[in-house]
This record gives structure tokens, sequence and C-alpha cells, in this order.
């Protein structure tokens, strides 16, 4: 999981990033441009999340196969407990 955590880590400083400018900037319209690239950056951000959603999940398996009363919990559930 760290490797999870690391590519959770740049998507929460890019959102950080991006929300600090929204906040700063009055017209919604300016940040849109494309020359500011927040598109791309948002789908680089999707594709992180879904690996870092990915590995947590199997994760989560690996822990469900060691415990088999774990199967009967779900991932919130289980990620409390561990």
């Amino acid at each position: 999981l760290p490797q999870e955590a690391r590519a959770f880590a740049e998507v929460d400083k890019a959102w950080r990033s991006i929300m600090s400018k929204a906040k700063e900037t009055p017209h919604f319209l300016t940040l849109a441009e494309p020359h500011n690239r927040y598109e791309h950056q948002f789908k680089v951000a999707n594709v992180k999340l879904d690996e870092v959603q990915k590995g947590l999940a199997d994760y989560l398996e690996v822990k469900r196969n060691y415990f088999p009363r774990f199967f009967f919990l779900s991932n919130d559930q289980l990620l409390e407990i561990l």
C-alpha cells in the first residue's frame, strides 16, 4: 500500500492546488481555459485514483482470504478494523 499512498498524496496535492487557485480566481471561465490544462490534470488524477482503489481492493482481498469472517464486512468496515 505505500505506492498507493504516494499516488493518493499526489492526487490530493494537485486537487488542493487547483482548489486554492479556484478560490483566488473570481471567474471560473479563466480557470477553464485550455492553457491551464486542468482537464488533463483531472484525467490523470482519475487514473491514479482508479489505481489506488484497485490496490486497496487487492489488499483487502488478501486480508479476507486470511480471515474468512471478513467476507461479511464491507470495505469501509474492514478498513476501520484494520
